[in-house]
């Protein structure tokens, strides 16, 4: 019998978010065809988007048990084992993927910043360098093996805005804040370290609060606003923003330094600046101060999000990476977007390694999964998830 179907219905159900009544549908159809390898994949999502990861991953190799080569599990599977960063059987499911379709120049991306958990930094260059060679209109790639190829290189920008903005700020000599800037991976580290034995989520709270060196990260990857307005232009942000009404409502969700909210504030959107208490906001309040810049500011809790108005749009750039309830962060922000509004999210994919202990990697599937909740509507997606831009209904 064929239950094409059932299969189908069940699907755009599990995509409208009522995942309830696509496991039932799944389970009955299981029930007269249990080797069915697509139903099993997709009872392992579903397994995996409510925190079940024993038998979502024993749905997934059931079925790949039934057919070896069937690319959906394979993928699955190698996304369950990173979120447990079992690197190795990670890498080994990829391959695996690779190797039916090592022509897509989107899923040699996938095994890059796997290798560099495993400390196989040539691994981790050849595969997107590769997909690169396949594809090279792939900024994201592009930036990322620079990034890679500057790690341990020397910053000398002495004349960048930021940078000397930050010198006078802080008191610092603007030299010895460039020597402080060059070893930010040691320092930032360090700090990370004498937080002692906790969980990751205590850390992160204490980290952020009392950081004196996580500005330097910052600083060094947005030294001036040319390399904020450069970002946007690469990603396409202006170009889609360009489409939207003028006088947008803009919210930008961690803000940090606070450069990206000046360009919008340049094209006259009415912004707002959220982010959590610390350097980087001490600074960005400074800046907003001395050039007069009318950008509205918001100090948030790093566990409860702190808004009351509404936006048109609503910007992230590699923060999600560092929150402690990811999920409850978007969930919030969907509920202050207006309707027809979009959010963005720009989420760093590639540093979850030991140089990176503050990143942690994301469950895409339960964030998908609260974004649909939230009445969101999928725009673009990257293959890597580097750019997740949403609409609300």
């Amino acid at each position: 019998m064929n239950y094409r179907e059932e299969i189908e219905k069940a699907e755009e159900l599990f995509e409208a978010g009522r995942v309830d009544e696509a496991e039932r549908i799944f389970n009955v159809v299981l029930q007269h065809d249990p080797e069915n390898y697509e139903i099993l994949n997709n009872l392992g999502v579903i397994h995996y988007t409510r925190g079940n990861v024993a038998e979502a991953e024993a749905c997934l190799l059931k079925g790949l048990s039934v057919k070896q080569d069937y690319p959906d599990a394979l993928l699955n599977l190698a996304l369950l084992y990173t979120s447990l960063k079992d690197w190795k059987r990670a890498a080994r499911q990829l391959e695996k993927y690779i190797s039916i379709s090592d022509e897509n120049a989107d899923v040699l991306n996938q095994p890059g910043p796997i290798y560099l958990e495993m400390g196989n930094k040539e691994a981790g260059v050849s595969f997107p360098a590769k997909s690169l060679g396949m594809n090279p209109n792939q900024q994201i790639v592009e930036d990322f093996l620079g990034r890679l190829e500057k790690t341990g290189k020397q910053v000398k920008r002495q004349n960048a805005e930021i940078i000397k903005d930050y010198a006078e700020f802080s008191g610092i000599p603007l030299e010895e804040l460039i020597q402080r800037m060059n070893r930010f991976h040691e320092l930032v580290n360090e700090e990370w370290n004498e937080l002692g034995p906790s969980s990751w989520a205590d850390r992160a709270k204490m980290f952020y609060a009392r950081s004196n060196h996580y500005i330097l990260d910052l600083l060094y990857a947005n030294a001036d606003r040319a390399a904020a307005e450069k970002k946007l232009e690469k990603y396409g942000i202006w170009k889609f923003l360009n489409q939207l009404p003028p006088r947008l409502d803009v919210l930008e969700f961690g803000g940090g330094l606070g450069v990206v909210c000046q360009l919008f504030s340049e094209r006259d959107y009415q912004v707002t600046y959220l982010d959590i208490p610390g350097k980087p906001m001490d600074f960005a309040r400074w800046r907003f101060q001395k050039y007069h810049i009318p950008v509205r500011i918001i100090e948030s809790d790093p566990e409860r999000l702190t808004l009351e108005n509404e936006y048109d749009f609503i910007f992230s750039d590699a923060v999600f990476e560092h929150l402690i309830d990811p999920c409850q962060m978007v969930d919030g922000l969907m509920r202050h977007l207006r309707p027809g509004g979009y959010l963005l999210l720009l989420i760093d994919i590639f540093n979850n390694n030991d140089m990176w202990p503050m990143h942690r990697p994301l469950d895409f599937h339960a964030l998908d999964n609260t974004l649909t909740n939230c009445g969101g509507i999928p725009e673009r997606i990257s293959s890597n998830r580097m750019i997740n831009l949403w609409q609300k209904k």
